[in-house]
């Protein structure tokens, strides 16, 4: 797999120490995404087959040689691991310095619409430890940015509507997507295809470990228009995460 990437506009905080300076003055939310999608290296073949049996694993003799191209491409992207991953990571700095004990919560919630020079923020809410929604909203601004455009661009379709949510309940963490897509047939052929990416990620010997855990624990489905990535890490999964070099 390649090197993880940072799609985000704003270079993430690469210290704690820089953690406790923004604190400091606030820990105000992110700014409005402006041409948020600055990395769109890749191209997303228009293969969305809404029907397809997705209760069947792929073979794991040839699942990645069969796998369609838009798949492949996201798989290559590490399409959503690399930010519950780097989310993960300040999580556990954050306990080892103090600042996060174990069993807290947190919520942070944003919602964006698409407008002309890129998407802006509508609304934002959070609430629980201060620490963890900072961490959780730099992970938000990227995915928020990516379902508007770094995974769907090449499909020739628009998401009007995103919102991400991050919630750690009773040691549960859930990262939840949703996107308003133009129609229910299109909404639920990208479900289709985010599924499809997970089942092939788990059986092929090309993604490391720890996306696997993500994508184990990870499901899309429609309501509507709507599609909704859905992420849950138990603290089993979360300590195997952890422990994972």
């Amino acid at each position: 797999m390649s090197n993880r990437k940072n799609y985000n506009s704003i270079v993430f905080l690469t210290t704690l120490s820089v953690y406790l300076g923004l604190v400091l003055v606030g820990g105000a939310t992110p700014s409005v995404l402006a041409q948020a999608a600055t990395t769109r290296d890749f191209n997303i073949k228009n293969e969305i087959v809404v029907e397809d049996d997705l209760d069947k694993k792929p073979d794991d003799k040839d699942c990645w040689d069969n796998a369609p191209q838009a798949v492949l491409d996201l798989l290559n992207a590490d399409f959503l691991s690399d930010d519950i991953l780097d989310f993960i990571a300040d999580f556990q700095k954050l306990n080892q310095i103090g600042k996060y004990g174990n069993g807290e919560n947190f919520r942070v919630e944003f919602d964006y619409k698409a407008t002309e020079g890129g998407i802006a923020q509508t609304s934002a809410s959070s609430s629980g430890n201060r620490w963890l929604q900072l961490a959780a909203s730099e992970r938000i601004e990227s995915l928020a940015s990516n379902s508007f455009y770094r995974y769907d661009e090449e499909l020739k379709t628009n998401a009007s509507h995103s919102k991400v949510k991050f919630t750690l309940v009773n040691g549960v963490l859930s990262v939840e997507i949703s996107k308003e897509k133009e129609s229910n047939k299109i909404a639920e052929g990208f479900a289709n295809t985010y599924n499809k990416t997970f089942a092939i990620g788990l059986c092929t010997q090309y993604v490391e470990q720890k996306p696997k855990i993500i994508y184990e624990n990870t499901k899309a489905h429609t309501e509507n228009n709507q599609v909704f990535i859905v992420t849950r890490l138990p603290r089993a999964s979360i300590d195997d995460l952890l422990a994972e070099k």
